[in-house]
């Protein structure tokens, strides 16, 4: 799920917030090299605490704990 409070295309002007959930889902699929099927499934819960920033002004936070966090992006040019 995202979030755009400021989406200027001109001058590439963003600001949006990203929630994240853990990953749970199935896996059905053709092995390329023998022609077989596979299923299964898979299940991911990442924890993540990222903060990025530039001269320029963007800034780029990260928080996930087990699969449930919020990424918030500021960014104010390329």
């Amino acid at each position: 799920m995202k979030i755009n409070i400021i989406n200027d295309e001109k001058s590439f002007r963003f600001f949006f917030i990203e929630v994240c959930f853990p990953k749970i889902g199935r896996i059905k699929g053709i092995n390329e090299w023998t022609d077989g099927f596979y299923d299964g499934f898979k299940i991911s819960f990442p924890t993540e605490i990222c903060f990025l920033m530039d001269h320029r002004g963007y800034w780029h936070f990260s928080l996930t704990l087990l699969g449930f966090g919020a990424k918030i992006v500021n960014q104010n040019g390329y």
